[in-house]
C-alpha cells in the first residue's frame, strides 16, 4: 500500500511547499480519498514484489522523487487500460547495458518499449548548474595555468557529454598559444551545439589562483524556454538505448506546464517566416532545430512517438483541461 490505512480528520487545504505524498495522506477531504483510492488500484497492478523501492518512491515527501514515480505509474496503469498483455518493467535489452522503463506486449505481438521522463524548471535549473560545474572541473583538471585566466559565458540547455575530450583538448590548444596581449583584449573562443553554447573569454590572471576558470556568468537572465527543455531532454532519450528491436516511445510529463506550439517547435523546429524575394510574400516554415526535422533530414527516427502530458500530478488525473 502507498497510503497509511487511518482515519483522517484533517479537512485544511495544502501547506505552502507542502508535498503531494503528504498532503495527500494527511487530508480527509474527499478529493483526496478519491485519488487515494485511484493510487492504490493503480499500485495493485504494479510488480511491487520485483521492485520494492518502487513504493518508497510513491511514499516519498520529495516531489523530485515522488512525481517521476507517480508518472511511471500512470504510465503503467494506461497500458493496462489499452489491453496490455504483460509489462516488463526495466527489460533487459541484447546488446546494451541500459534499461527502459517499461516494455510493453500487446496483442497480435504488437509489442512498444516505453521510456519516461518528468521536465521541471526549476529541476532543469539545477542540473544545468551542476553540468557547468562538472564542465569547469574537467578544464581545471586538464589545464595547467600560464598567469591566464578564463572567464566562461554559457546560455541555453547544456549537455554534459556535448563537451566532449574533443572539444576540451581544442579548448587546450587555444589556452597553451594565449599570451597577455591576448587576455589585455579579452580574446574568446566559442563552441556552439544544438540546445547551446559556451564561450570563453581570456583574462589577465589577478588573484593567483590555480582554477583556470574564474567567473562563470549566464549569457542572460535564465530563459531557457519549454520547447528547448523538451528538445533536449528528447535527444538525450532518443540516443540512450540505441536502435532497440521494437518500436521505442518517449512519454515526457512537462510539469510546469506547455503549449501546443511548444511541443511542435521542439519536434519539428522553431516555428519561422520566410521571405522570397521575387513575390514579395512571406510564408510559414520550420528552422532545422526540431528533436525529428533538422535542416537537411530527419533525425531520431528510431523513436517512434512522443508523448506529452501536461502538468500532469495527482490533482489533474480527473482533470480534462490538462
Amino acid at each position: 500500500m502507498i497510503f497509511d490505512e487511518k482515519i483522517r480528520t484533517d479537512n485544511d487545504p495544502a501547506r505552502q511547499s507542502e508535498s503531494f505524498y503528504s498532503y495527500l495522506d494527511r487530508s480527509a477531504r474527499a478529493e483526496a480519498d478519491k485519488i487515494r483510492n485511484i493510487l492504490e488500484e493503480w499500485v495493485s497492478l504494479y510488480p511491487t514484489n520485483d521492485h520494492p523501492n518502487f513504493i518508497n518512491k510513491l511514499r516519498s515527501t520529495d516531489d523530485k522523487v515522488f512525481l517521476p514515480a507517480f508518472f511511471e505509474l500512470y504510465l503503467y496503469a494506461l497500458m493496462k487500460k489499452l489491453n496490455a498483455e504483460r509489462i516488463d518493467v526495466e527489460p533487459s535489452v541484447v546488446g546494451i547495458t541500459t534499461k527502459p522503463d517499461f516494455y510493453a506486449h500487446f496483442p497480435a505481438d504488437k509489442n512498444i518499449y516505453i521510456e519516461a521522463r518528468c521536465l521541471s524548471e526549476d529541476e532543469d535549473y539545477i542540473r544545468q548548474d551542476e553540468i557547468i560545474t562538472s564542465i569547469i572541473e574537467r578544464i581545471d583538471n586538464k589545464l595547467r595555468g600560464n598567469n591566464i585566466g578564463l572567464s566562461l559565458q554559457w546560455d541555453g540547455d547544456p549537455i554534459n557529454t556535448d563537451f566532449s575530450t574533443k572539444i576540451i583538448d581544442d579548448l587546450i590548444r587555444w589556452y597553451k598559444n594565449l599570451n597577455q596581449n591576448d587576455a589585455q583584449n579579452m580574446v574568446e573562443k566559442l563552441f556552439e551545439f544544438d540546445d547551446w553554447f559556451i564561450k570563453f573569454s581570456a583574462e589577465v590572471d589577478m588573484d593567483g589562483s590555480n582554477r583556470i576558470v574564474h567567473a562563470v556568468m549566464p549569457h542572460a537572465a535564465r530563459m531557457v524556454t519549454v520547447d528547448q527543455r523538451l528538445r533536449s531532454a528528447l535527444r538525450k532519450k532518443g540516443r540512450k538505448y540505441g536502435t532497440l528491436p521494437e518500436p521505442f516511445i518517449i512519454a515526457v510529463n512537462i510539469l510546469d506546464g506547455t503549449y501546443e506550439h511548444q511541443v511542435h517547435n521542439a519536434l519539428f523546429g522553431n516555428e519561422a517566416a520566410e521571405y522570397d524575394r521575387q513575390t514579395m510574400q512571406y510564408r510559414e516554415t520550420r528552422i532545422g532545430n526540431g528533436f525529428w526535422r533538422g535542416e537537411k533530414k530527419w533525425h531520431y527516427t528510431r523513436v517512434g512517438a512522443v508523448v506529452v502530458a501536461n502538468k500532469l500530478n495527482p490533482w489533474t488525473i480527473f482533470s480534462s483541461d490538462e
